[in-house]
C-alpha cells in the first residue's frame, strides 16, 4: 500500500459529495412535486421535469462513485466521505494481491496515469524454479514432490 496527495483526487471527493447532497434535494423536491401534482397545483410536466433532474443528477453520482472505487478507495472509505463531509487528502494505492515488492516505477512527484505499472510486486510465499537435472537424479523425482535445494559450494580455493 501506498499513499499520493494528489489535488484532482480531492476535487473528485467534492464533486462526489457535491451530487451526492444533490440527489437527496432533488429527491425531496421530487417528493414535494407529486404530492402537488396530485393535489393538481402543479402540472405533470413540472413533475417530469423533477423527475428527470432527479435521475440525471443520479447517474453523475454512480458514475463519481466509479470513479472513486477506480481511485482506490473502498465503498466503506466512500460511505465515510459522504456521510463525515471530510475529504482525504492522501490518495492510496492498494495492490490486488499481498506480496513484496521488487521494482518501483515511479517516483515521488510524478504524476501516474491509472494505466501505469507503478510497483512490481510476487507473492515470495511460494517459490518456483525451473532446473536441469541429470537424468539418473530425475528417476527419484516425482510430480508436486518436494526437493531441498542447497547452495552450491565453491570447489575452488581462495
Amino acid at each position: 500500500m501506498c499513499s499520493s496527495d494528489l489535488p484532482d483526487f480531492l476535487t473528485l471527493q467534492g464533486e462526489y459529495i457535491e451530487a451526492f447532497h444533490q440527489v437527496r434535494l432533488l429527491q425531496i423536491q421530487y417528493t414535494n412535486d407529486k404530492i402537488l401534482n396530485d393535489e393538481g397545483i402543479v402540472s405533470t410536466r413540472r413533475l417530469l421535469e423533477s423527475e428527470h433532474q432527479v435521475e440525471d443528477r443520479r447517474v453523475a453520482e454512480e458514475r463519481l462513485y466509479h470513479s472513486l472505487v477506480l481511485a482506490g478507495l473502498e465503498k466503506a472509505e466512500i460511505i465515510a466521505l459522504r456521510d463525515s463531509l471530510h475529504l482525504q487528502p492522501d490518495m492510496i494505492l492498494r495492490a490486488p494481491v499481498d506480496g513484496t515488492v521488487l521494482e518501483e516505477y515511479a517516483t515521488a512527484g510524478q504524476l501516474i496515469d491509472p494505466s501505469l505499472v507503478v510497483y512490481r510486486i510476487a507473492d515470495l510465499r511460494t517459490l518456483w524454479l525451473v532446473v536441469d537435472v541429470p537424468f539418473k537424479k530425475s528417476l527419484d523425482l516425482v510430480p508436486g514432490g518436494v526437493v531441498l535445494v542447497k547452495q552450491r559450494q565453491d570447489r575452488k580455493s581462495t
